[in-house]
């Protein structure tokens, strides 16, 4: 929980006293894809393109790497814990030698107890969806689908923080406000120039429009092996990939978090 520092002012303008009023203040949103095939829109295995994750409020995310910790201590054997990284596709798979090392009980042992941590800390995820082999037939099937997924993603990120100041009851500033970070693996010009052109910049003669209106700053890209908040990302995407497929293989996973998903967008 932040503080804001809230500044009574005298007749004047002056700021004569400062008083503290606890309030959520940051908000960090993580996110990555699931199902990027570039152009290749019929592939079966990779039907839907989506782009979301889970926002974490500050008071919350050193809470979540101390879990990730003791999961791993309990799990993973000890030379392995500097290099681990919680990679869902892999892990659920257990496809590569590092993971087949843990065995598939474990690694799914322990991607149950990341989604875990996000429902009982009510952790809010947030995705949009594009349905490849359906945005290929639209008329603008030519649109990039992880573009098209993040802008839906955006769409509901401004919803969930129009719902935060709702329930806070806040009408004037300062307002919650969100940050968000990336998987530095899936940076593309795409999304930069989407996120640039629809978050505007703040100018004095201009009133504030577009979407991403509650974040502050630029979209930041960092590396996943770095971040656990970029892993918890990806293992929502991956489960929402597949549920969003029919693949009833992981539905137990994604049962998880269903109750945590905030409004959704899929096209079409």
């Amino acid at each position: 929980m932040g503080k804001i520092i809230e500044q009574a002012s005298l007749k004047s303008g002056i700021p004569s006293e400062s008083h503290y009023q606890p309030r959520p203040f940051m908000f960090i949103s993580y996110i990555d894809d699931s199902g990027s095939t570039g152009n290749k829109y019929d592939d079966p295995n990779s039907r839907f393109q989506v782009v979301g994750g889970p926002i974490i409020s500050e008071d919350k995310y050193v809470g979540a790497e101390m879990s990730a910790a003791l999961w791993m201590g309990d799990l993973v054997p000890a030379e392995q814990w500097e290099s681990f990284e919680f990679h869902a596709h892999d892990m659920f798979q257990t496809s590569k030698p590092v993971y087949q090392d843990i065995g598939k009980d474990r690694c799914h042992e322990l991607l149950a107890s990341a989604l875990n941590w996000i429902r009982k800390t009510q952790t809010p995820v947030l995705y949009g969806a594009v349905d490849k082999s359906k945005l290929a037939d639209h008329y603008c099937g030519s649109a990039d689908a992880q573009d098209v997924a993040f802008r839906l993603y955006l769409q509901s990120l401004d919803e969930w923080f129009d719902q935060k100041c709702n329930e806070l009851d806040i009408d004037q500033d300062p307002y919650p406000r969100g940050m968000l970070i990336a998987d530095a693996s899936q940076r593309s010009n795409s999304l930069d120039s989407s996120y640039r052109r629809l978050r505007k910049k703040v100018l004095a003669n201009r009133p504030a429009n577009g979407l991403a209106l509650s974040t502050w700053d630029d979209m930041y890209f960092g590396n996943s092996k770095n971040s656990f908040g970029i892993q918890l990302a990806d293992i929502c995407v991956y489960f929402i990939s597949r549920h969003l497929s029919g693949k009833t293989d992981a539905e137990g996973f994604y049962n998880i978090i269903k109750d945590v998903i905030f409004r959704p967008r899929v096209f079409p």
